[in-house]
């Protein structure tokens, strides 16, 4: 794959996030069996700042033999994470082959009623 593909969250400070998103491949696609991948995302401020936040299989990402991959933060994380525009990518591992799934902007609205 080499790249990843370009996905932008956009989400507000205080709520449960929850996605899915399903990684297919092949003509015609077919779902990649995740059995054996282990997931790993990371939000940061920038390229070179600590990560606010990190997910991995373990811990907020569920891994699925359909090709899906769920993505979900409670709301006590997300009211942690200041508000503002900042990045993260997903990266899916098996064996030795690292695959970089998804990149982009991790855009937070801040909550207005508190």
């Amino acid at each position: 794959m080499g790249y990843p593909a370009n996905y932008n969250f956009i989400v507000s400070q205080n709520e449960t996030v929850q996605y899915t998103f399903t990684w297919k491949t092949g003509d015609p696609e077919v779902p990649v069996n995740l059995t054996n991948y282990t997931a790993r995302m990371q939000v940061k401020t920038d390229l070179g700042s600590a990560a606010l936040l990190t997910l991995t299989n373990l811990s907020g990402i569920t891994l699925s033999a359909d090709g899906a991959i769920a993505i979900t933060i409670p709301h006590a994380t997300m009211a942690t994470l200041p508000a503002g525009q900042l990045i993260y990518d997903l990266e899916l591992l098996t064996g030795a082959t690292m695959t970089p799934l998804l990149a982009g902007e991790f855009r937070i609205r801040a909550e207005v009623t508190t």
